[in-house]
């Protein structure tokens, strides 16, 4: 906003009334009377700058310096990773590729390309599946990678040249021909000792992702440290799916399991009811039935003493009592004899029956001890 060097040449040449511009020209104008106008307000913006892009580039790194850690002491992925090169090696056995060492990181993009012959499984399920069986806490080592995904989107490049930028302001404001008053002062100071401090942070940073790219036996190169971060943010993002989907499809065959185990006890119930329909068919056990045993299988009413002038009465026919475990086909004849058998005929003996009660009634009445 601050007026050009044409601007600056026409206001300059401007021999007239200065009380005779509008408020803007007469404001430039006035501003051009001040010494060193423009480096005054490029310090007051830098003092206002400073602050918080320091903070966000030492934000910065520190992120990248945690992620380079966390890549080199999570245990848990380097146990996942030494299963991909188990399974590798596996498929590849007996060829050249067999019996590796190693593997480059960016082979993992290229694990879900190798399929299964079931469908929606491929080596990444395979893998996943593995460290489930081997152990349960591998599968939460996406959790311990929690600044690698951050990394994966700052540019080192970008950090170091805004680091030299803001030293380069500061620097600038400190040279002699600066016209920093001496109010600027304390700030700089202060801004100098908060550079040296993110550049000791940033030589740090720089140490630990040349030893996180050693460890993973990466080439150190510009960028190398986001693109290893890049590829492990992925590839814990992608096993993580795979985790879901195995536990999926597990619930799915447990599901289909129940069904068919249902399926066959229907089965199986319905042919029991058919062969129990069947006039020839097997019949049920005798513990299917309590109630019909009860009804078919009761003892025979006992021989009444009284007097012995009197006729006996006349026993109603039932069935013998079973001497043992009644066998099916046995259970059957009964069924089939009594089962749809009306009610016996009463007996022809019943008056005198009903004359022996009366009597054995009447005698219990006077005290007489019943026979």
């Amino acid at each position: 906003m601050l007026p050009g060097a044409v601007e600056v040449s026409r206001l300059r040449a401007f021999s007239g009334c200065p009380r005779q511009l509008p408020e803007p020209e007469l404001f430039m104008l006035l501003l051009m009377e001040v010494p060193s106008y423009a480096q005054r307000l490029e310090l007051m913006v830098l003092q206002e700058e400073f602050s918080p892009r320091l903070s966000a580039l030492r934000a910065s790194i520190r992120i990248l310096t945690d992620a380079a850690e966390e890549v080199m002491r999570c245990e848990e992925l380097h146990a996942v990773l030494h299963l991909v090169l188990s399974a590798g090696n596996h498929l590849n056995a007996g060829g050249y590729a067999g019996s590796a060492a190693g593997f480059r990181l960016a082979s993992l993009r290229r694990l879900p390309d190798t399929r299964a012959n079931e469908p929606g499984v491929d080596l990444l399920h395979f893998v996943a599946m593995e460290a489930a069986r081997t152990d349960r806490r591998l599968l939460d080592f996406p959790s311990k990678l929690p600044h690698v995904g951050l990394a994966s989107r700052i540019e080192e490049a970008e950090v170091e040249a805004e680091l030299q930028r803001l030293a380069a302001r500061v620097a600038a404001a400190r040279g002699p021909d600066a016209a920093s008053g001496p109010g600027l002062r304390p700030f700089l100071r202060a801004a100098e000792e908060e550079l040296r401090a993110a550049r000791a942070e940033r030589e740090r940073m720089c140490g630990t992702a040349a030893a996180a790219l050693d460890f993973y036996c990466e080439e150190a190169a510009p960028g190398a440290l986001r693109e290893l971060c890049a590829v492990l943010h992925g590839f814990a993002g992608r096993f993580l799916n795979a985790v879901q989907e195995n536990r999926a499809r597990e619930q799915a065959q447990r599901r289909r399991r129940q069904l068919e185990l249902q399926r066959h006890k229907r089965r199986s119930v319905a042919t029991c009811s058919l062969r129990d329909a069947e006039p020839g068919g097997s019949a049920r056990p005798l513990d299917a039935a309590p109630a019909l045993l009860r009804r078919n299988t009761a003892p025979a009413l006992p021989e009444l003493r009284g007097d012995p002038e009197s006729p006996r009465p006349e026993r109603f026919p039932s069935a013998p009592a079973p001497s043992g475990p009644a066998s099916p086909s046995r259970f059957a004849a009964l069924f089939s004899r009594w089962g749809s058998r009306r009610a016996p005929p009463a007996p022809s003996g019943g008056s005198a029956l009903l004359g022996f009660l009366r009597r054995l009634a009447g005698g219990a009445a006077r005290g007489a001890p019943p026979s």
